[in-house]
C-alpha cells in the first residue's frame, strides 16, 4: 500500500485597468501557506488610484502581499492620469 499527497494550491487572479499593470499578472496558482507579493506599476505619467483586495478598498498602494496563502485570493488595481493644480496670480492685477 501506498500514499500520494499532493499539496493545496490556490488561486490568485490579478486584473489591472488601463495604464498600468501588476506583476506577476493574471491567474497564479500559490501552494499552500507561502507568501506571494504583487508589484503594482503605473505607467509614466499615471499613478495608482484604487487596489481591491478580495474585493475590499485598502488603498493605493505599490505592492501587496498575501501572506501564509490558505484561500483563493483577488487583487484588482485602477490607475488614474497625474492631476495638477495651478494657481495663477498677476500683480499689477
Amino acid at each position: 500500500m501506498s500514499a500520494i499527497f499532493i499539496i493545496d494550491t490556490y488561486i490568485v487572479v490579478e486584473t489591472a485597468g488601463p495604464r498600468g499593470s501588476v506583476e506577476p499578472d493574471r491567474q497564479i496558482q500559490v501552494n499552500h501557506g507561502v507568501d506571494k507579493n504583487f508589484i503594482i506599476t503605473a505607467e509614466p505619467e499615471y499613478e495608482t488610484a484604487d487596489v481591491d483586495v478580495n474585493g475590499v478598498f485598502v488603498a493605493s498602494m505599490a505592492n501587496c502581499t498575501f501572506n501564509n496563502v490558505v484561500s483563493d485570493h483577488s487583487i484588482d488595481a485602477s490607475f488614474s492620469l497625474f492631476e495638477y493644480t495651478i494657481t495663477v496670480s498677476a500683480s499689477p492685477a
